[in-house]
């Protein structure tokens, strides 16, 4: 190699982490517009509510088969390819999505989605840390995750404001497309400018990866992570699904204003997402636990103290999640080795979504017996007594620990 070949190699690399923030904030914008526009593009084609319930389904499938492989693929094949053609596999699904409008190609294109998206998920921020660290860069890992944190929840912000203007001017599914078309040129861009990241030089099979992943998860304390990493979805999907039927029927806004509503707890999130720098015992195993029940109190607070306090609540549970996902995500990092990191990172993100599922399922059958008000009272304070005797019982019996899973990360 060249010294001039080093040298723009090395330039290369000290540029990746702004590259990986441009990066989250295209992905955030373009999965905000699609999240914003899918169903009612779907509606307006004549789907039933059971067509999009079944459509929806098909993807979140294919995604939870393709999370997992996918990630030891990324770890056996290389990071930067697996990112490129996850982004590219996406915005294709995107595309197809929509000009298609019968049932099995929207069916096909959301499987596209979805598995794009898992591909995708998790390859860039392991590539991220991976150059760190081979770099001799690895204290900057916390900084570099909570910046890319904290750009996410403002390109969700920027894709509100976007969203209201381009639906003036331009069809849902044209903003959709265009959406795709972003993502098909960005996988370019990966594929030609960030660097190729394959920690094992020696090629072994999908499963060599998973089983790998696995004895690290049952024999180096992992284990508590993953929970903890699970329960983390618990209160995040009670907030998702429940803070517009609040915002309408308890606290009584406008429906007019909950994009303004909106607006206001994603820029709390950014700033959760920054304000967990401000200590490093926030950035802990156990600091995640603690703000995650934070979250439930704060949701169970939004039925106790009145309409006036909804939005507050929520807007806590906002900061309280960008904090929390933050430092989670340094955690997980910090935990996982180099080798089998994008490995673990999607199959942390598999039991994490399963979690959401069955958090949703939960919230909706509680929304349908009790209300929303009685939902969103009862659900998180029976998480908070539940889990709580379990985290008590668990610290009361569990022998002392070898590694500790909780250090803080400075």
């Amino acid at each position: 190699m060249t010294a001039r070949t080093s040298r723009e190699s090395s330039d290369r690399d000290l540029l990746l982490p702004v590259k990986y923030y441009a990066l989250t904030a295209v992905v955030g914008l373009v999965d905000f517009l699609f999240g914003a526009t899918s169903v009612a593009v779907l509606l307006g084609r004549g789907f039933s509510g059971t067509q999009v319930g079944l459509v929806a389904a098909g993807g979140m499938l294919i995604a939870a088969l393709v999370e997992v492989p996918s990630g030891a693929w990324g770890d056996k094949f290389g990071l930067r390819l697996v990112a490129a053609a996850g982004l590219a596999t996406w915005g294709a699904g995107l595309v197809v999505f929509a000009i298609g409008s019968a049932f099995w190609i929207v069916l096909v294109s959301l499987c596209l989605w979805a598995g794009g998206a898992a591909m995708h998920s998790g390859a860039p921020m392991s590539l991220v840390v991976n150059v760190l660290h081979s770099t001799d860069r690895s204290e900057a890992v916390p900084a570099v995750i909570r910046r890319a944190q904290t750009t996410r929840w403002v390109a969700s912000t920027v894709g509100a404001v976007a969203a209201i203007g381009l639906l003036k001017v331009l069809k849902p599914n044209v903003v959709i497309m265009l959406g795709g078309v972003i993502l098909v040129v960005t996988a370019g861009w990966v594929a030609r400018a960030w660097p190729d990241v394959r920690a094992n030089q020696r090629l072994q099979s999908t499963a060599f990866y998973v089983r790998s992943a696995l004895r690290l998860i049952l024999s180096r304390n992992l284990t508590v992570l993953l929970l903890i990493s699970s329960f983390v979805s618990v209160p995040a999907a009670i907030m998702m699904v429940s803070w517009q039927p609040a915002g309408l029927s308890i606290a009584q806004i406008n429906e007019k204003y909950l994009p303004l509503v909106f607006l206001s707890y994603s820029l709390g999130a950014a700033a959760g997402a920054w304000l967990s720098k401000l200590s490093r015992v926030l950035v802990s195993a156990r600091a995640v636990f603690i703000m995650s029940l934070l979250m439930l109190v704060a949701l169970f607070a939004a039925t106790t103290v009145g309409p006036a306090a909804v939005v507050i609540a929520f807007f806590a549970a906002e900061v309280l999640s960008g904090a929390l996902l933050t430092s989670l995500a340094i955690v997980q990092q910090d935990a996982f080795p180099s080798s089998l990191r994008n490995t673990l990172t999607s199959g942390f993100s598999m039991c994490a979504a399963l979690a959401w599922s069955i958090s949703s399922l939960a919230f909706g059958l509680a929304w349908h017996s009790l209300g929303i008000h009685g939902a969103l009272r009862w659900l998180p304070l029976t998480v908070i007594v539940i889990v709580g005797l379990a985290a008590l019982s668990f610290v009361v019996l569990r022998p002392r620990a070898t590694v500790d899973p909780n250090r803080a990360i400075t």
